[in-house]
């Protein structure tokens, strides 16, 4: 057997990940398998499993990834102390709704979210992370807008125009929806 370094590893592990999204993406998160995600970037199961011993820490690396790209977007709502302006807000939504990766990571959260449960299963600890953040999300947009319910309000309507545009019943592009958004909360 040939001993890869852990830069290749890395490299190997990213492209597994990169192949999984797009087919949850795509397929959705109920129907890909690890075999498939092999198949699409001409490795074996057994080389997938080398890198994540289920199809369930696959997805855990996914959220992980998908949470760290979020953060990284919200991190703009952070403004300096007092809050954003509303042209520095609408900017800030709009660029995060014109995001490739925030659509599809939004496509492959929803598949989590309705996942088919069973006992034992091994994704329900990933919606109830999902669940947390998202309290969390509308936390923070209630702290940004001055009240709570109209945190959670807007964090409901941003979630419905990604929902919708993963499951393509809207258009890719969202970013015209902010102004009007905000106009609902009075921003």
């Amino acid at each position: 057997m040939v001993r890869r370094c852990p830069r290749d590893a890395a490299a190997t592990r990213e492209r597994i990940l990169a192949s999984a999204e797009l087919l949850f993406e795509r397929q959705g998160v109920q129907c890909v398998t690890l075999e498939q995600v092999a198949s699409a970037i001409a490795m074996t199961r057994g080389a997938i499993y080398g890198h994540f011993r289920s199809r369930a820490e696959l997805l855990a690396a996914i959220m992980a990834r998908a949470e760290a790209h979020l953060a990284s977007r919200l991190a703009a709502f952070g403004g300096s102390g007092g809050g954003l302006a509303r042209p520095d807000l609408e900017r800030a939504l709009a660029t995060m709704l014109q995001d490739e990766a925030v659509l599809r990571y939004a496509g492959i959260i929803l598949g989590l979210l309705h996942h088919a449960c069973t006992p034992g299963c091994e994704l329900c600890h990933l919606t109830v992370r999902i669940r947390a953040r998202a309290r969390a999300l509308c936390d923070g947009l209630g702290r940004l807008l001055g009240e709570q319910s109209k945190g959670a309000l807007l964090a409901a309507h941003l979630w419905g125009l990604l929902s919708a545009c993963s499951l393509r019943l809207a258009p890719v592009d969202l970013a015209g929806c902010v102004g009007p958004l905000l106009r609902l909360y009075g921003e």
